[in-house]
């Protein structure tokens, strides 16, 4: 990682601007005293760039961040990776590390997290997740996107002993959220369209030309259930769509087997964990109410 310059390589160019100085009888301008000083000033700012010129601590390495959507309901975001250096002979040791965003087309950097080790300086440790790579990992959790829009997000690193610290930027895309009727046109391979949340349920009783397929069904329930699509890390509507069969069959189920095409979906739904939100809730209620009863009247006089 050294990006010292050899002091060979520098002295050699010296001697050859000295040569073509001579070679062109310049050296009769001036006396050999005015010279030497001259070469000697050289020689010490070449000396002195490279000792300006540190060995770079280590490298920055993010983990992937792709198909970001923009939740306003959870608009939080982790930023994951890490630094790659070797402090197997004590040095270098991390110092500290920061993350920066810009929004893409916006002046300035703003800082998102900064981590400071000055008073413990870490050292590189074997990291299993990276093919035991030397270094240290950071997990940066207070990233808040305030908008769907394009990001770069930027991490520096900073070393003990003089050695340079690294930096390295990412640019991620993030997409706006799309409406539950979208999301559920675009989910429904029989490609169902215009269908109404809001209708009722007999009309899920329809002829094959009018019945609905999984990933609608599955909306239908949900909202009936007060329950949303996302949760974390998935979508229970693209689950149920992942499900279906190659005629729009749900685990066997004929999606116009009206009655059991919809308790299959909704067995499985709740094998998801989708109504246990909905559970808690009312045990929460039920909680709140007895506690309520249980309180004494005072008596009015």
């Amino acid at each position: 990682m050294s990006s010292l310059v050899e002091p060979t390589y520098t002295i050699i160019t010296l001697k050859m601007q000295l040569e073509t100085l001579i070679s062109f009888k310049k050296i009769a301008l001036c006396p050999k005293s005015s010279i030497v000083l001259a070469l000697a000033i050289t020689l010490c700012l070449s000396i002195a760039v490279m000792a300006s010129t540190a060995t770079l601590g280590g490298t920055i390495n993010f983990d992937p961040i792709t198909d970001l959507v923009w939740d306003q309901e959870d608009p939080n975001h982790e930023v994951t990776g890490y630094v790659a250096f070797d402090s197997s002979n004590d040095v270098p040791k991390l110092e500290t590390l920061e993350l920066e965003v810009q929004k893409v087309g916006s002046k300035g950097w703003t800082t998102i997290d900064s981590q400071n080790y000055t008073e413990s300086p870490k050292d590189s440790v074997g990291l299993p997740d990276y093919s035991d790579t030397q270094g240290y990992e950071f997990n940066f959790k207070d990233w808040t996107i305030e908008a769907e829009g394009t990001y770069k997000l930027r991490v520096t690193a900073t070393f003990t002993d003089s050695f340079a610290k690294a930096k390295a930027t990412i640019t991620v895309a993030v997409t706006p959220d799309t409406d539950e009727d979208s999301e559920e046109e675009d989910l429904d391979k029989n490609k169902v369209k215009n269908e109404d949340e809001d209708e009722d349920a007999d009309t899920l009783n329809e002829d094959d030309g009018n019945c609905p397929a999984a990933p609608a069904v599955a909306g239908k329930l949900l909202k009936e259930h007060k329950v949303k699509n996302h949760y974390e890390g998935g979508n229970y509507i693209a689950d149920v769509a992942k499900k279906m069969g190659p005629n729009g069959e749900f685990r066997d189920v004929q999606k116009c087997d009206i009655d059991e095409y919809q308790k299959e979906i909704e067995d499985f739904l709740d094998e998801q964990g989708a109504f246990d939100e909905e559970i808690t809730k009312e045990i929460a209620n039920e909680t709140q109410q007895n506690q309520s009863d249980k309180k004494p009247k005072h008596n009015q006089k």
